[in-house]
């Protein structure tokens, strides 16, 4: 059985920084997607990644997901991208 982690990566810029200070906590979604030039990557795209290259099936990336609707589609079907 092999053993896979898939990780989402939240890097301190200074933008995460004065959101956590600020209270906006809410808004780190955000700040991974657009942060991904600082090597941030949330974990819905790293699962979407895995099913494109057939490491994962589509139920098993639905099972993990945070947003679960995008992944809908891959788990009905079980097919990668």
């Amino acid at each position: 059985m092999l053993e896979l982690v898939a990780a989402e990566v939240l890097v301190n810029t200074n933008a995460v920084a004065s959101m956590i200070r600020q209270g906006g906590a809410h808004k780190l979604a955000s700040a991974i997607q657009a942060g991904s030039r600082a090597g941030m990557q949330s974990l819905d795209a790293v699962l979407l990644e895995l099913v494109r290259r057939g490491v994962i099936t589509g139920d098993e990336a639905h099972e993990h997901a945070v947003d679960r609707a995008a992944f809908e589609a891959y788990a009905a079907n079980d097919t990668a991208a």
